[in-house]
C-alpha cells in the first residue's frame, strides 16, 4: 500500500465522488485523511490497490466522524467494475 501513513502528504490517494480531500495531524502527531464539502453520502477518498488472485488480504480503519451518528461503508470494487461489495464498520 503506497503512502499509508500520508507522509506524502495526498499522493496516491484520491477524491470518490465529490467534496475534497486532506490530511490533518492530531495532538499525538498522527496523519490522517479528511473528506470535506460532501455533498452525498458516499462522497469520500478512495486508494487503489493491485491485489494478486489467489491470496488473502486485510483490511482494517480508524474511522471517526465529527459529530451526530453515521453509517460508515467500506466498499471495495474490481478494476473492472464487475464486483463490488461494501462492508459496513
Amino acid at each position: 500500500m503506497a503512502n499509508p501513513k500520508f507522509d506524502k502528504g495526498l499522493e496516491g490517494w484520491g477524491v470518490f465522488g465529490h467534496g475534497t480531500i486532506e490530511v490533518r495531524k492530531s495532538r499525538m502527531g498522527n496523519q490522517f485523511i479528511v473528506a470535506k464539502h460532501r455533498t452525498q453520502p458516499h462522497d469520500s477518498f478512495s486508494l487503489w490497490l493491485h491485489l494478486q488472485e489467489g491470496n488473502y488480504y486485510t483490511f482494517s480503519a480508524w474511522v471517526q466522524i465529527n459529530e451526530g451518528k453515521e453509517t460508515v461503508i467500506a466498499a471495495f470494487r474490481s478494476f473492472d467494475d464487475q464486483k463490488m461489495v461494501g462492508v459496513p464498520l
